[in-house]
């Protein structure tokens, strides 16, 4: 986000896109439907026990957890941006 002179007394605002890295580094839910997909992985490679069946379970929560509240601001923000 930037402030631009337009020629009036009101600065406007001007919203940058940013990229799919800077993205994910700004953003906690991403991280966190990314800690969930580590999870996953990491339940998949054990493949026995229950230990992998847990991580496969909690992975997947924070998948879906993660990805909702990324959609979730995401659309509550849409609003505000022009």
């Amino acid at each position: 986000m930037s402030l631009e002179a337009d020629g009036t007394d009101e600065p406007s605002v001007v919203y940058e896109n940013p990229g799919p890295v800077e993205r994910f580094k700004n953003s906690f839910s991403l991280k966190l439907a990314a800690a969930g997909l580590a999870l996953i992985v990491i339940g998949f490679i054990l493949q026995t026990g229950v230990m992998a069946a847990v991580l496969a379970v909690w992975g997947g929560a924070l998948v879906v957890i993660g990805i909702g509240m990324y959609a979730f601001i995401q659309w509550s923000l849409q609003g505000t941006q022009g």
